[in-house]
């Protein structure tokens, strides 16, 4: 008699072994069926017990979304599965740079924002150590900002040290499966 699969969660991935956490919460380490299709964090999968804390993943469900992104060679490869946010933290340049020049490397958030609408996944830019920033680098970094909202992309301003933004930013992750990069 064959033995019923279970759902579950996918929390990390090495090699041929995953972790799936529970409906209940347990985790436990599994090996895939060479048949499965690839998975990865935030995958749903059936699974199957193969003895105590271990079992089989025999069955990959459907994804809402997969974050793709390239390899060392430029192939794609897929990081994240049914992912809601994408939550892009970056903070003020650092030692080196003019006190007049605060903004973190846009152009690498333009590359992130990119990935998160070619994945159909919501972005959130949170720039954080704003305990940094001055009465200029502030205004610079809301003007910078303002053309992120303008484009319809959610941001917020925060410091880790202080505490700013981040009960905005727990508010938002409610009830989301989020990608923090």
């Amino acid at each position: 008699m064959p033995v019923a699969a279970h759902p579950g969660l996918v929390v990390s991935r090495s090699s041929q072994h995953v972790l799936v956490e529970t409906p209940e919460g347990r985790v436990l380490r599994c090996t895939l069926r060479r048949r499965v299709p690839p998975v990865v964090c935030g995958d749903r999968v059936r699974w199957e017990p193969a003895g105590t804390g271990t079992g089989v993943v025999v069955a990959r469900e459907p994804r809402r979304t997969v974050l793709v992104r390239p390899d060392h060679r430029g192939r794609p490869r897929e990081v994240a599965a049914n992912v809601d946010r994408l939550v892009l933290v970056s903070s003020p340049r650092g030692r080196g740079y003019p006190a007049s020049d605060p903004l973190p490397d846009l152009e690498l958030l333009d590359r992130y924002l990119v990935a998160a609408e070619l994945s159909g996944i919501r972005p959130l830019v949170v720039l954080n150590k704003a305990d940094l920033l001055d009465a200029a680098g502030r205004a610079a970094v809301a003007e910078a900002m303002a053309t992120y909202r303008h484009l319809g992309y959610g941001t917020l301003l925060a410091s880790a040290r202080t505490g700013e933004g981040v009960e905005e930013l727990a508010r938002r992750l409610q009830e989301a499966t989020a990608v923090v990069v």
